[in-house]
């Protein structure tokens, strides 16, 4: 039948334990500006750029690794969803056919 495909749900959390192994050691990472003073980097407004750089790259880290762990999540409640349609047909399923006996597979 076309149209079908199989969902392999262990692939799905697998995927979301790699998003989040691979965010986990930046997810918080900072760069320090506390050094980009005047008197460090040869100018005030240098000093003042370098901090704002600074600033901002932990925003774009933090922000990037909030929507990878969303991604995760998203993942693993795919992967819960499909397990649970998949528990909900088998119980229907053996409700249907008691006796366990053969039946035509729809492939």
């Amino acid at each position: 039948m076309s149209g079908q495909f199989d969902v392999v749900t262990a692939e799905l959390t697998a995927a979301a334990d790699r998003i989040r192994s691979a965010v986990a050691p930046v997810a918080c990472y900072t760069l320090p500006s506390t050094g980009a003073s005047a008197t460090a980097v040869g100018h005030d407004q240098l000093g003042e750029v370098v901090t704002a750089f600074c600033e901002k790259v932990g925003q774009v880290v933090s922000a990037t690794a909030l929507g990878d762990e969303a991604a995760a999540g998203e993942l693993d409640a795919s992967a819960a969803a499909y397990d649970a349609t998949d528990a909900a047909n088998q119980a229907v399923y053996t409700a249907m056919n008691p006796f366990g006996l053969p039946v035509a597979s729809p492939r």
